[in-house]
């Protein structure tokens, strides 16, 4: 991967693409400030843009985030009821959507990504995830084998990517010499500080700022790949004949035997290897919340399902809820249908519409 400088027509592309948001970070510039005057502000731009690709310094100055709670449901004083929108500067953006293109580039035309990978791509959505995972199921259990699902749950996976490491797999992946230091520097010393409204005082409290340590930048645009470079060597150590489908951090691997007794050891396999590369990759691999389950045909009852991994007990569930995707055992849709309905149901009722009262006639 070669560092190629970028012209202004790319650039004023990349700005008119932008949706147009009011919202803005520490400098107050937002998309659609940005836009207005992409004509005007383009040639200073790519000046910064080129420097910043043939040195491989990342300007400091766009390493800065406001993180804002954003309330989602339940009591107002339970942290865990918001989630954190993170804002960057506009024009690191655009900075990203050029070093996006090219890194893609690189990987689609090497044929480095992984085709179990199915999160972050163009051209392929969740959709195409949820088929392969269904046909694969059926299409084993067709051939009269025994099939057994692993569905892995990562605890605050993008968080936890190491930097390091990260860079050591973009090394290795042919990102070297300018890009690469052009990406440590895009790592190294990223800040961000919490800002709260008082809705009381009508006033913005800040926190102290403080140094990111790991994790991919969030709300950025070159993290979801760099999420997925992290996650692409996982499937290639799995065992052959394993079937694994991946959609960002949510892992489930199919697995395939001729008799229980050799499922159930080839389960406690891949549950030991993928173990030991969350571990190695600093990723945590949540075992309450990961589950495994044997499938079987809508015709058969079998007993419970249950294997010992690690001197514990890991007990099959007859369903699973897997990419929105109620999954049960015998792979039919009666949960899937349940589920739905009951949600629509909930909508209806909790919808409220505006009473209208009839005037009398005059």
């Amino acid at each position: 991967m070669k560092t190629i400088p970028v012209s202004e027509a790319v650039v004023i592309n990349i700005i008119q693409s932008l949706k147009p948001k009011n919202t803005a970070a520490y400098d107050g510039i937002s998309s659609k400030i940005l836009k207005q005057c992409a004509h005007i502000i383009c040639k200073p731009l790519t000046y910064i843009y080129n420097c910043s690709l043939s040195t491989g310094i990342f300007p400091e100055r766009c390493k800065v985030a406001i993180v804002r709670p954003i309330y989602k449901k339940g009591g107002h004083k339970e942290m865990n009821n918001y989630r954190p929108i993170s804002l960057l500067t506009t024009s690191l953006k655009i900075l990203e959507t050029i070093m996006f293109k090219r890194l893609i580039q690189h990987f689609e035309s090497n044929n480095i990504l992984t085709p179990a990978q199915f999160g972050f791509q163009k051209d392929v959505h969740i959709d195409d995830a949820v088929f392969s995972l269904l046909n694969n199921i059926i299409t084993l259990l067709d051939q009269r084998k025994h099939v057994g699902g692993i569905f892995c749950d990562l605890t605050k996976a993008f968080d936890c990517v190491n930097h390091k490491i990260l860079l050591n797999k973009l090394h290795y992946y042919g990102i070297r010499g300018t890009c690469f230091s052009w990406f440590k520097s895009y790592l190294e010393n990223r800040n961000q500080r919490v800002c709260l409204l008082s809705n009381t005082f009508d006033q913005e409290t800040s926190s102290y700022w403080k140094m990111i340590a790991n994790r991919v930048p969030q709300g950025s645009i070159l993290g979801p790949l760099l999420f997925i470079i992290y996650l692409n060597d996982l499937p290639y150590r799995l065992h052959h004949g394993n079937k694994p489908v991946i959609y960002a951090d949510d892992t489930s691997i199919l697995l395939t035997a001729n008799s229980e007794t050799e499922l159930k050891s080839k389960m406690n396999n891949a549950l030991d290897y993928m173990t030991g590369w969350f571990s190695v990759n600093g990723l945590v691999l949540n075992m309450e919340k990961t589950n495994i389950m044997k499938f079987t045909p809508n015709n058969r009852q079998n007993e419970t399902f249950q294997i010992l991994h690690q001197n514990r007990l890991l007990i099959g569930t007859d369903n699973t809820k897997y990419l929105g995707l109620e999954l049960d055992k015998n792979v039919n849709w009666k949960n899937h249908i349940q589920h739905l309905n009951a949600y629509h149901l909930h909508r209806r009722r909790s919808l409220k519409f505006p009473t209208m009262k009839l005037q009398p006639p005059v």
